[in-house]
């Protein structure tokens, strides 16, 4: 079996560096999408999704925070993602 040769290995790695900038490319076309998603919320959803995922809140401490229970919270949380999932999604 022949050892590959110096181009090659170029063609290699000239190959997998683009992969690379196409997989990071699309990631970063994901997270635009998701960030238009989520500016698209109304405001009550968008802040307890920011709080959330973004700053790290519990549900427990939202709860407190806006003087409801965690289950209140829950539920909200559930309804806001259920909106970006729609958002999100292919339309037919």
């Amino acid at each position: 079996m022949e050892e590959p040769t110096r181009s090659d290995q170029v063609s290699a790695a000239s190959y997998q560096i683009t992969a690379h900038i196409d997989r990071a490319l699309e990631r970063q076309q994901a997270c635009s999408y998701v960030r238009e998603a989520i500016q698209s919320l109304p405001p009550h959803d968008r802040e307890l999704i920011e709080e959330i995922f973004f700053r790290g809140i519990t549900e427990e401490e939202l709860g407190r925070r806006r003087h409801v229970s965690q289950r209140a919270v829950s539920k909200r949380k559930q309804i806001a993602l259920n909106r970006l999932r729609s958002e999100l999604s292919p339309n037919p």
